[in-house]
């Protein structure tokens, strides 16, 4: 029966490329060392066992624990033990036990955060020095220009590399901020108009979105998705609704009208709607309007209760506006 491996937690499959990539350079380095102050087979096994078959043994330990991210930061504490001891076996040599350490320390400190960065240069550190005064190794910090110019490059490289790594994750956290605070104002609008008869047209005034409380004023037919808003507008205003919303889409900015639109008895309904560019309120390239509309006797209504009698406040007022509605002066 074939074994059936459980996915890996994240973690582990970010570092998993990572760890083949950078144990795989490491190898080589190794090498170059090794040229320099000779080695023989097993060593030379050995090496290859850590660095090359290591990595794919990592995320088989990941995948078959039953605590996959634990195991994969119980991994970054091996890899720290593991590097030790080969700085301690290559007599300390200078360049690769600052980039094994550097790389190490980066892995842990992103990983697991301060209490993992100082838990694993201790892992790497003890490692070191314990694997050195067991086998009796010497300190000869001095390598080569070889060994010198590979973990310069190997190190540049490693800090690049996770310079584009946090910069892709920096774009993915900024651009689901922008998603997040454009959902939230379009949630704060619609709550703010909660009593109001809201939907979203796009750019051919169809309904792409609507509130429920349309049905309870029009024809559900014509409510639907897909459908045109201008279909509600009375005809006598239609035209003025048209240049209201293509006054409203290419200035991308807030507007107001007042027009009669037929509800589903054959009635007119009096409605003061507020329209509100998205890209311009909301972010992002969706060319879409947000319109808000009211019954005006609902206002009058409100304004006559908390104001008193309409009759003792009545008063006289002429009112000019142009073609869309808006006015221009009042007497």
């Amino acid at each position: 029966m074939a074994l059936r491996l459980s996915p890996p937690h994240r973690l582990a499959r970010i570092n998993y490329p990572i760890r083949v990539g950078s144990f795989g350079f490491s190898f080589a380095v190794v090498i170059a060392v090794l040229l320099e102050r000779g080695f023989s087979a097993p060593v030379l096994f050995l090496a290859a066992l850590s660095f090359l078959a290591y990595p794919h043994l990592a995320i088989l330990h990941a995948r078959l624990a039953f605590d996959s991210k634990r195991a994969e930061l119980n991994n970054l504490l091996f890899d720290c033990a593991m590097l030790g001891i080969w700085v301690a076996q290559l007599q300390y040599p200078m360049w690769p036990a600052l980039g094994a350490l550097l790389a190490a320390n980066m892995n842990n400190a992103i990983c697991g955060g301060a209490r993992r960065l100082v838990l694993g240069m201790l892992v790497f550190l003890s490692a070191a020095v314990l694997w050195g005064t067991m086998q009796g190794l010497p300190v000869t910090p001095d390598a080569g220009p070889l060994v010198a110019g590979l973990c310069f490059a190997g190190i540049a490289a490693y800090v690049s590399a996770l310079g584009l790594v946090f910069h892709r994750s920096n774009r993915q956290l900024v651009q689901a901020r922008e998603v997040l605070t454009k959902s939230e104002r379009q949630l704060r609008f619609i709550a703010e108009h909660s009593s109001s008869l809201v939907a979203i047209v796009d750019r051919e005034w169809r309904i792409s979105y609507r509130s429920a409380s349309h049905v309870e004023y029009f024809n559900p037919n014509q409510v639907e998705p897909g459908s045109d808003w201008l279909g509600l507008v009375h005809p006598a205003d239609r035209e003025r609704a048209v240049e209201f919303l293509r006054f409203s889409m290419q200035t991308e900015a807030g507007d107001r009208i007042r027009l009669r639109m037929q509800s589903s008895t054959g009635g007119l309904l009096p409605m003061e709607c507020d329209a509100s560019f998205m890209s311009n309120e909301f972010g992002g390239d969706t060319h879409m309007l947000l319109l808000s509309c009211r019954r005006i006797d609902e206002q009058i209504g409100v304004a006559a209760a908390s104001g008193g009698s309409g009759a003792s406040r009545a008063v006289d007022a002429v009112v000019i506006s142009d073609a869309s509605g808006r006015a221009e002066c009042i007497d």
